[in-house]
């Protein structure tokens, strides 16, 4: 079995234009790295190595350094010529060609417009991180008062509905939320910028999408347009082995393509953004502030990559399906690209329409699942709180096994 697993490996990696789109591909997603990176990019780890001595919960000591350190930045800042290097430099930054600030400085509020451009350099670098700190603090603060707010609203909730059978739902649902929200930890002050902007950009996987669409819509169809379907399902194991490996080997490529895309993005990263704090409260990331799930950041990675493959793996599985249902690779490339494209067109372009609520469904929904983690959303299904990512999951699985069981149906008994 091992060697038709890899036989049927090399015969979707052998394919000229698979290996063309898979090298077009990671160079484009390199560029993109490096075009998407920012001021924060050439600052991270100057930033990281500042809030390092500032990491942990807000005290009013830490809030009130900070405060201090940004009004004398806003004093200085408060000259027009000096707002004006400021600007250049910003842009000098945007260019890349910077230098490495040095270690971050307290500002004297006597400093003066006529200072060097590289000086001048050093503030705007330094002004950042003060601000970075001090929107964070103000965001953790702001959090514990919403959150004692939260947990009033429950507890109000709860009461109203406990005992009354009409409200069972009601009940279960809030009850379910209070225990999701009394097992946060509160946020914590530490440098998060790389993980904010590491979560939304592997949030499209577009690029591996597309390299399975296209490695998998030809698994069969290719041995129609060959007629070496015929011999396989002559053969002694043919009409199941055979598509069991085909299974196992374009599993095997989506899983390599995946990782090796999630590594690169991983790495780049890491490098320009330190990524500390993977310990910590995911709601330290003002993007989950509403998150009803007590992950830690690191932990959530695990479960958002893990969504994902499972949503990129079920997407493959239509797509065999669809490759053995019909004779060539057209139509399996031309449905699984309306897959692709249509629910987000429809999410983004369209949000109101009635469809959408539909297309939460649909498998495209665990490929960026992000939606799954940011807020508390829970469906009634026989007066049961189930959360929207176990729906979404079960959907998807049971049209993977549905779609499991038609591929081996419609390659066996193809005429």
């Amino acid at each position: 079995m091992i060697s038709l697993i890899l036989y049927e490996l090399y015969k979707i990696i052998k394919q000229r234009v698979l290996l063309i789109l898979i090298l077009i591909f990671l160079i484009f997603n390199v560029v993109q790295l490096f075009l998407v990176r920012d001021i924060d990019a050439f600052i991270g780890m100057d930033t990281s190595n500042v809030f390092k001595k500032f990491e942990g919960s807000v005290t009013d000591a830490k809030a009130n350094w900070v405060l201090e350190e940004k009004t004398k930045y806003d004093k200085l800042l408060g000259n027009d010529n000096l707002r004006e290097k400021m600007q250049k430099a910003k842009e000098e930054a945007d260019s890349l060609s910077i230098d490495n600030p040095s270690e971050m400085e307290t500002v004297n509020s006597n400093d003066t417009a006529d200072l060097p451009g590289k000086y001048s350099l050093k503030i705007a670098y330094d002004y950042i991180i003060i601000c970075r700190l001090d929107y964070e603090i103000n965001y953790i603060r702001n959090w514990e008062k919403q959150n004692i707010s939260l947990k009033k609203l429950i507890e109000r909730n709860i009461d109203r509905y406990k005992g009354k059978p009409e409200y069972k739902y009601e009940y279960l649902k809030w009850n379910l939320y209070k225990n999701n929200v009394n097992s946060i930890k509160s946020p914590t002050l530490f440098y998060n910028t790389g993980w904010d902007k590491l979560y939304k950009y592997i949030s499209n996987d577009l690029l591996v999408l597309l390299l399975i669409l296209v490695a998998f819509s030809t698994v069969f169809s290719n041995e129609y347009a060959l007629g070496t379907d015929r011999i396989i399902r002559s053969s002694i194991h043919g009409k199941s082995s055979t598509v069991t490996a085909k299974f196992a080997a374009s599993f095997i490529y989506a899983l390599v393509i995946y990782a090796v895309f999630i590594i690169i993005d991983l790495v780049f990263f890491k490098i320009y953004y330190d990524m500390p704090g993977w310990h910590n409260s995911l709601q330290s990331i003002q993007t989950f502030s509403n998150s009803p799930f007590a992950f830690s950041i690191g932990n959530y990675l695990v479960i958002l990559l893990l969504t994902k493959l499972l949503g990129l793996m079920m997407f493959g599985v239509i797509i065999l399906f669809l490759s053995s249902a019909f004779k060539t690779s057209y139509m399996p490339l031309f449905i699984g690209g309306i897959m692709i494209l249509i629910p987000v067109l429809l999410k983004s372009r369209m949000p109101d329409l009635e469809i959408n609520t539909l297309l939460k469904f649909m498998p495209d929904s665990n490929i960026f699942p992000q939606s799954f983690f940011t807020r508390y959303d829970v469906y009634n299904i026989f007066n049961i709180p189930v959360s929207y990512m176990v729906i979404c999951i079960s959907v998807t699985l049971l049209a993977a096994i549905v779609c499991s069981i038609g591929t081996y149906k419609f390659f066996n008994n193809a005429r």
